[in-house]
């Protein structure tokens, strides 16, 4: 088979994955700033390069966290290129690219063979669940503390123990931490290590050794943090009211989130449920798999189970930070884990046909997943040039400290956060005024093809109307699949109820009631394109 090819030829398949880890996302380079980007960059103003490392003394950007590494790196990007987003996407891509190859040489120091490493670098390559980590400029937090981890990894693994590599090794691990705080999970991995290995009592000492100081660098970090910063990680909004139910929800939710994009698992999901063909076709699957892998798990030993408790151990230690919480992106590291364990399950050899055969549909799938990958860049492209065009043509300038309502700001177009944070700042980058208060709490998540009309009902309420479209609050939970709904809400300037019905068609309505008239000559509404000034009544 022509295909066999990749995995037999060592330089030919790095330089495949390489390709793979790059091409579908040559299309998302041009993508403007868009959704959380404004907010972040809206953190950094220096005046020279140097500047840029003031995030190591200072907490001035980045709300509750402290993430220097990340902030450290737009800021330099800022300085150098200011709002032009195509540096900030070749960084992204770059990063990316970096850490499937080095995933595919810690699969080898795991001692997997060259096979099972290959499939298990090429399937974590094309995953549809990176696309935020990759494509959105914000979402480069995780891939930069993979990137260190997995460096400091690599070093941590190698055979000779010399002192200058294991101070490197720390130092990475330092960078990690410094990135985005699931990194702290990391402490575990050198005890984690001892799992795959056979009984020996030399590789315990060093596997303390290690522990000991990757928690003292991260104490130091928290402490640093809380005496010099100001503040601990758990003042994030994440950690106010942790549930036990919901905990648990999300660790199971991560697993295929893991592999599949959070929309896409919600359709299918919903198609499961709308159909009892789909939902046994489903179900008969999911259990099919479920009792392969119970039947699997009964017979493996030595090195194959230890690589699976290795693999669970690595992706439990890094999704339970995440759990407080949902949040898709935040599997990103911890994917890498659920690969490893699957791949000890099944020794694999292209030799045999069934093998053949399994790979073929790996490859298919592959191809697949990066054709959609590289088709969703223009998604990006047409929310981010409608999030510019709505603001950048706004004619509104006040020379004082004033107030700006906006009506139906695009949350969602086609499932792509085009607003849903940061629409604050991108309006005081528009208008350049950072003096503006501004009340966004109108919301839509909608598709290309979304009507938005309204009407005035009174002076002070308005009637909005969208088709094919969901008028939210500020901080709903997103949903792939509209169902019907009634929310009602109120803010310092109105009163809001919405009513979202999908029979006949999807529709959704919202009636806004503006609690001071005087306010009326402020308010903007988004009539799918651009914001308008509200007519007179």
């Amino acid at each position: 088979m022509e295909e066999a090819k990749v995995w037999s030829n060592s330089k030919f398949f790095t330089k495949f994955l390489l390709v793979l880890a790059v091409l579908p996302w040559l299309g998302y380079i041009t993508v403007g700033i868009i959704n959380e980007d404004f907010l972040i960059l809206s953190w950094m103003s220096p005046h020279t390069f140097f500047e840029a490392f003031n995030n190591f003394f200072q907490r001035e950007v980045g709300g509750p966290y402290w993430r220097p590494v990340v902030w450290t790196l737009d800021t330099m990007t800022k300085f150098l290129f200011q709002y032009n987003s195509i540096p900030y996407h070749i960084t992204n891509i770059a990063i990316y690219a970096t850490i499937c190859w080095l995933f595919y040489k810690l699969l080898q120091k795991l001692e997997f063979e060259e096979i099972s490493a290959r499939i298990g670098a090429f399937i974590f390559t094309i995953l549809p669940a990176h696309e935020l980590s990759v494509a959105w400029i914000a979402g480069r937090t995780d891939t930069v503390m993979a990137l260190f981890l997995l460096l400091s990894l690599h070093l941590y693994l190698r055979p000779e123990k010399k002192i200058l590599l294991i101070i490197l090794s720390a130092f990475l691990f330092l960078l990690s931490i410094m990135s985005k705080e699931p990194a702290y999970a990391a402490v575990l991995l050198p005890l984690l290590l001892l799992l795959k290995e056979d009984t020996n009592k030399s590789r315990i000492k060093p596997a303390l050794y290690a522990t000991i100081t990757a928690f003292a660098l991260v104490s130091f970090v928290l402490l640093y943090r809380f005496f010099v910063i100001g503040g601990t990680p758990f003042q994030s909004s994440n950690f106010e009211s942790i549930s036990l139910w919901k905990f648990a929800q999300n660790f199971l939710l991560y697993i295929p989130i893991s592999f599949i994009q959070a929309d896409q698992f919600e359709i299918i999901i919903s198609w499961l449920r709308s159909n009892f063909v789909y939902a046994l076709f489903g179900w008969t699957i999911a259990f099919s798999v479920l009792y392969l892998v119970i039947r699997k798990l009964i017979t493996l030993r030595g090195k194959q189970l230890k690589l699976f408790l290795f693999g669970i151990g690595w992706f439990v230690i890094f999704i339970i930070p995440a759990c407080a919480r949902f949040g898709q992106w935040y599997s990103f590291t911890a994917s890498m884990g659920l690969i490893i364990a699957a791949l000890s399950l099944f020794k694999i050899d292209y030799r045999k046909p069934l093998h053949q055969a399994v790979m073929l549909i790996i490859i298919i799938t592959g191809i697949f997943s990066i054709t959609v990958t590289a088709v969703r860049a223009g998604k990006w492209h047409h929310a981010a040039n409608v999030a510019q065009t709505s603001l950048s043509n706004l004619k509104y300038k006040p020379a004082t400290v004033d107030t700006m309502i906006f009506l139906a700001v695009p949350d969602k177009i086609d499932r792509i956060n085009t607003y849903k944070i940061g629409f604050t700042q991108a309006v005081w980058y528009y208008l350049n005024n950072r003096n503006i208060e501004v009340s966004p709490q109108l919301r839509i998540e909608m598709q290309k093809d979304t009507k938005i009309t309204y009407k005035i009902l009174t002076p002070s309420q308005i009637e909005l109307t969208a088709t094919n479209a969901r008028f939210v609050n500020y901080g709903t939970i997103s949903r792939a699949v509209i169902k019907d709904e009634k929310l009602s809400y109120r803010d310092g300037f109105q009163t809001i109820e919405i009513t979202t019905e999908t029979m006949p068609q999807i529709t959704t309505k919202a009636i806004v009631n503006i609690l001071d008239t005087t306010l009326l000559n402020k308010i903007f509404i988004f009539d799918g394109k651009q914001f308008v000034r509200l007519r007179k009544y």
